[in-house]
């Protein structure tokens, strides 16, 4: 555990080192160890936590301080370090050059008109011209770094409990932060399992405000957590999100679309578009077409160039996604591709991309998120039936629409019970617009200016002119 201000708090056991995705069973281990954090290490954590002031001045009135440290902050230029020496799944994943620009939120975030931003920029201009106070990190701790920029704008604390599968970037983050000079206490960074770590942290009194995400499963018991202390809960959960393709529609922009939505980042996205509608006269020329493009598709380890599909993040996961192809083989649904085990690739979690036609509505492949690089596809004949099977889901994270027809796609849009809905296209994310979603895929909003308000809380002040009267008990008509 990594309390920023050089102060550590170890566990009591540590795990064995986490082993690369890309040698598993059989390979190479990384060169860093993860320690869990257990519920018996909360109490001084927590403690020292407390200690931490949620209104420093140097936040609020943005001296000199704060920018001194982003100036500090800036001059470490947050490094490729964090992409190039093995962290988190950098292996498992593609282009790492896509890692690039991850933070424009920190930019957006001191854009947004509040007094603190204001009289930050002021001094920050003057102390260091107009250049962006904080510069880009990557992909792989964005989730860390946007809720770390909340809890400075809004001159808070927070306690950053990553996943126990990629939790390494988030420890040079940490470092980082404190090599820059934050002040101890404001930035906190807590490893471990579920159970161990993520439970009592969502329990425990001192939290005023717990924001995760992940599973649908956790997240109900993070909402029932926070519930007994009446806390506010942000939930970004599971989605199986839908693609409708019109027959209107070019098929290797559709087919483009197609396959960024599912296998970037081997589909391990919340958001990812897993379900895929084609209107019935385009259907079987986009699945030619499809088929050829996802055989074409490049596996292999992250850290190599061209590659566009790596192992999956860890074995349970990967076994979990086995569990799935195993299945779909009784369920009537039509392999058009991939299904098991890419060839040539006898060790590591690789999974072949994998396409499945003519899916039963039914089936578990259709109707459960899967979090791989596993995508189905069927026919529809009308817009009301696109839009009746697009909406036929327990999650309601993202959607998409492609047509020429750009009237059909804003009424379609609308019709969608998402949060987010893409047209003519499937996954940019922009920090400005909000995120989250409907039904079982959350509750709150991240991003954009609902996002930045959620870590906010609003107050009532009323000032009545001491020079009046009010005159209910003592004057007025009343009195004698």
């Amino acid at each position: 555990t990594y309390i920023v201000g050089s102060d550590y708090v170890w566990p009591r056991k540590s795990a064995d080192a986490i082993t690369a995705a890309m040698e598993a069973k059989g390979g190479k281990v990384l060169g860093a160890e993860f320690f869990p954090f257990g519920t018996q290490d909360f109490g001084p954590a927590l403690d020292r936590i407390k200690d931490a002031k949620p209104d420093f001045v140097w936040m609020m009135c943005a001296g000199n301080d704060l920018v001194t440290f982003l100036k500090q902050y800036q001059s470490f230029g947050l490094p490729q370090q964090l992409f190039s020496q093995g962290l988190d799944d950098v292996f498992s994943r593609a282009e790492p050059s896509l890692t690039k620009g991850a933070l424009s939120n920190q930019a957006y975030f001191m854009s947004i008109d509040t007094p603190q931003n204001k009289a930050f920029k002021e001094a920050y201009a003057a102390a260091h011209g107009d250049a962006a106070p904080i510069n880009a990190i990557g992909e792989a701790a964005y989730n860390g770094v946007y809720l770390y920029k909340l809890a400075v704008e809004k001159a808070g604390t927070m306690v950053l409990k990553p996943s126990e599968l990629c939790s390494m970037s988030c420890v040079e983050l940490a470092k980082i932060i404190d090599e820059a000079g934050l002040p101890a206490g404001v930035f906190n960074l807590v490893t471990g399992y579920g159970p161990e770590a993520g439970a009592p942290l969502s329990e425990h009194p001192l939290v005023d405000k717990v924001a995760f995400t992940g599973s649908v499963a956790t997240g109900s018991r993070v909402m029932q957590a926070a519930a007994a202390g009446i806390r506010t809960v942000a939930l970004e959960l599971g989605g199986k999100s839908p693609f409708i393709i019109f027959a209107d529609s070019d098929i290797d922009k559709a087919v483009e679309w197609i396959l960024f939505g599912i296998f970037w980042n081997k589909g391990e996205v919340c958001s990812a578009t897993s379900r895929i509608l084609v209107e019935r006269s385009l259907y079987p020329a986009l699945l030619k077409r499809l088929k050829e493009a996802t055989e074409d598709i490049t596996i292999g380890a992250g850290d190599q160039p061209g590659i566009k599909l790596g192992p999956i993040v860890a074995e349970r996961q990967y076994d979990r996604i086995m569990g799935f192809l195993d299945r779909a083989k009784g369920s009537g649904a039509r392999l058009v591709t991939g299904g098991g085990r890419p060839e040539g690739f006898d060790r590591g979690y690789y999974i072949a991309p994998t396409v499945y036609a003519d899916v039963p509505q039914d089936a578990e492949i259709w109707c459960d998120e899967i979090f791989g690089p596993v995508v189905c596809v069927n026919p529809f004949d009308s817009e009301e039936e696109a839009v009746r099977l697009a909406n036929d889901s327990q999650y309601g994270l993202a959607g998409a629409v492609m047509s020429d027809d750009l009237e059909r796609c804003d009424r379609v849009a609308a019709k969608l019970r998402a949060g987010v809905v893409w047209i003519n296209c499937s996954q940019p994310t922009f920090v400005q617009a909000p995120w989250g979603g409907y039904k079982q895929s959350g509750i709150g909003r991240e991003l954009g200016q609902a996002g930045f308000d959620a870590y906010f809380e609003t107050k009532q002040i009323t000032r009545f002119d001491r020079n009046e009267e009010w005159g209910w008990y003592l004057g007025g008509d009343g009195e004698a």
